[in-house]
């Protein structure tokens, strides 16, 4: 299954800060062999736009790197296949399994995803699962498929406040080779969404433009860029 992993996703360009026990954790995930049953689930969870899928898709590129066969499976597009779409998945090593919540109203995929679980767990392999709330706030109905989610580790990933978001923003403009002062980036993030999907977007467009255009970003081109 090939669900196009953004090649601009890596560890190297996550914005860390707050995150970095975290970040260390899924490495070691990853990397290091699962002792029992347990040690081979990992379920991340925070609000919507915080960076998870960049995480599960950063993951891939890692465990690719230090040669761990891996797959990725945003089950908001991988659930309209159908649920036999899940055989065979349970051969790699390492399966990273985003939108968990997107199956709150379709037990058969819950279903399927639970005897999955339990499918890697016999092949001795490990899972990283992400979505927008707590298990038990995810609206499944599979008593089952809840037990197994709260089984392994759970974490949360923390929000960035303003202050660090717009750090944030400056951080991803110059892994792109853009340079960004603190006022443009004060004056973006007070007319932006305040989550870093947004911002990530944001970012791409005024890269672009800026490329095409050969300007620098100053606060009048992004007005007449955004219209703001």
């Amino acid at each position: 299954m090939d669900f196009a992993l953004d090649k601009e996703t890596s560890l190297a360009n996550y914005y860390t800060f707050g995150n970095e026990d975290l970040l260390n954790q899924l490495k070691a995930f990853v990397k290091e062999p699962a002792e029992k049953p347990a040690d081979a689930l990992l379920f991340l969870h925070s609000p919507t736009g915080c960076g998870k899928s960049h995480l599960l898709q950063a993951l891939c590129q890692y465990a690719y790197e230090i040669g761990i066969s891996n797959q990725y499976l945003p089950l908001h597009v991988f659930s309209h296949y159908e649920v036999e779409a899940t055989m065979g998945m349970e051969q790699f090593p390492l399966l990273l399994i985003d939108d968990i919540d997107a199956l709150k109203h379709n037990p058969a995929w819950q279903e399927a995803i639970f005897d999955l679980i339990n499918r890697v767990l016999e092949k001795q392999g490990k899972i990283i699962f992400a979505a927008d709330n707590t298990v038990e706030n995810l609206g499944l109905s599979l008593p089952d498929l809840i037990s197994r989610l709260q089984w392994g580790q759970t974490w949360a990933l923390t929000p960035l406040d303003d202050e660090y978001q717009i750090e944030m923003m400056i951080f991803r403009a110059k892994c792109k080779g853009m340079t960004l002062s603190d006022e443009v980036a004060q004056y973006i993030h007070t007319r932006l969404s305040r989550d870093p999907k947004s911002i990530i977007r944001c970012l791409e467009k005024l890269d672009k433009a800026s490329l095409e255009e050969q300007r620098r970003l100053t606060i009048p081109f992004i007005k007449q860029l955004m219209r703001w």
